[in-house]
């Protein structure tokens, strides 16, 4: 915990700086901005991580586009983060939104778009949408298989969490083994030293 208070400070720091010699809507501080708000998360700062990443999110909206990757790395970061405080649909209306954008401008089998796919997915599960997680799991596995292989670390995650949402639907014969003392798919990584909530990576 020490080592997360001292990237805190050092963020605060950062940010601070880039504030003052960028002005608070240049990208860099943005970034740190971000970086902050998964410092704060990190800790147990709920509110304070929530104020900041959607701040940086509605920032990043106006100066960086809707569909920029920066963009949409946070706005993943938010709906992990509203997803943990319960508020699921909210998180839903991200996680969908950020999912379509991703596919449209770097296509359905690019890396970003699969992640996407997956912290969707852990939103859905949680809102008890199994059928409709079981779906896009079983599309997203194909993917990663196709692209990556079937031993790529990426892919036996996919299959991992396929296998607890077909768990749920009472099809658990169709799916490897799910982790002891794990329950639910896990998300994706969105940035640079996200949130220590389970991922993929």
């Amino acid at each position: 915990m020490g080592e997360y208070q001292q990237a805190r400070t050092l963020d605060e720091d950062t940010l601070a700086r880039r504030r003052r010699v960028l002005g608070e809507d240049h990208p860099d501080t943005l970034t740190s901005a971000n970086l902050l708000a998964n410092d704060f998360y990190t800790l147990g700062g709920y509110q304070q991580a929530r104020t900041l990443y959607e701040d940086t999110l509605a920032r990043r909206r106006r100066v960086q586009g809707e569909d920029d990757s920066d963009t949409l790395a946070t706005a993943s970061n938010l709906a992990r983060l509203l997803s943990v405080l319960g508020e699921h649909q909210q998180a839903r209306t991200i996680t969908e939104d950020a999912l379509a954008r991703v596919r449209r401008v770097l296509g359905e089998d690019h890396p970003d778009a699969l992640s996407a796919a997956t912290n969707h997915v852990v939103v859905l599960y949680r809102l008890g949408e199994y059928d409709q997680a079981a779906a896009l799991t079983e599309d997203t596995l194909a993917r990663r298989r196709r692209v990556l292989g079937e031993v790529h670390h990426d892919t036996l995650a996919a299959a991992t969490n396929h296998a607890q949402v077909l768990y749920q639907l009472g099809e658990y014969q169709a799916g490897p083994h799910p982790r002891r003392g794990h329950v639910g798919p896990r998300t994706a990584s969105a940035g640079r030293r996200p949130p220590p909530h389970p991922r993929l990576g």
